[in-house]
């Protein structure tokens, strides 16, 4: 209930500080690309695949080796995790030249959807770190600090978007919406930190451990395997829907500007989400 509250407020905020217009079209859809790897690894396919097999394992052979997985799922998961955020950095252009084909038509626009993505990119890190630190403290009988999470994105997103965007933003030569785009990068960071004294309070201490050959660890990236592919399958339906999206907006602008020229530029400020 906190979340939808303070994602409410979130979005108040948004739609009062830039309206529906093309930086807030740009944010919206930088964000959607890691939100896309988010649901598709992260929340997903690392979710179901990590819970189940470190249930068993903290049932079978107690929180020693239930932990033991877990250091060496991070010493694993960190480095790959880093290595697609990196190259979703490099690639930007094409990605949302790929996803979002109509933005090139608007002067500007697609610009600043690569420029916000690539700050946004880290967020992926961090939220998978928060899902692994969810599924242990669940799996350990603790729901209510996993549950108040996403709520303390919001407010931490929100709260150091303005910060930065507003407070500082001016004297440090940060654009407002850029500003908010930092603040996604800080609210993922957060929604991990959040988690991490009740991991400590249940005996959980990270300490890098590189055991590929570990039948557990081994499990769980099997398990991921198929979990991704049956996540693919709804993201694709995203991706598809974003691309239409963006053309749509693009042919609309166009059309206007035939039946009436003054509509062009009121059609601008209409978001196509």
């Amino acid at each position: 209930m906190l979340s939808r509250v303070t994602g409410l407020a979130r979005e108040v905020a948004f739609a009062t500080l830039f309206g529906a217009g093309m930086q807030y079209d740009a944010f919206i859809a930088a964000f959607r690309i890691p939100n896309l790897f988010r649901d598709l690894l992260a929340e997903g396919a690392l979710s179901s695949a990590f819970v189940t097999t470190f249930s068993q394992q903290l049932s079978r052979n107690g929180d020693e080796a239930a932990f033991r997985l877990s250091n060496r799922l991070t010493t694993v998961l960190t480095p790959v995790i880093v290595a697609v955020t990196a190259l979703a950095m490099l690639l930007a252009p094409q990605i949302v030249d790929l996803v979002f084909p109509g933005f090139a038509a608007v002067p500007g626009k697609r610009e600043l959807t690569v420029h916000l993505s690539r700050i946004m990119a880290p967020f992926l890190l961090f939220v998978a770190l928060a899902a692994k630190a969810m599924g242990v403290l669940n799996a350990k009988g603790r729901f209510g600090i996993p549950a108040l999470a996403s709520a303390c994105f919001n407010i931490a997103s929100l709260g150091s978007g303005l910060l930065i965007g507003f407070a500082l933003g001016p004297s440090l030569g940060i654009e407002p919406i850029a500003g908010m785009a930092v603040g996604v990068t800080l609210g993922g960071l957060a929604q991990y930190l959040w988690q991490v004294p009740s991991m400590r309070k249940v005996g959980l201490r990270f300490r890098p451990d590189l055991a590929l050959h570990d039948p557990a660890l081994r499990h769980v990236i099997r398990l991921m395997g198929p979990a991704v592919i049956g996540a693919a399958a709804v993201q694709v339906n995203v991706v598809v829907n974003s691309v239409f999206a963006s053309e749509l907006r693009t042919r609309r602008a166009r059309s206007s500007t035939v039946l009436w020229p003054g509509w062009a530029t009121h059609s601008a400020s209409c978001s196509c989400r």
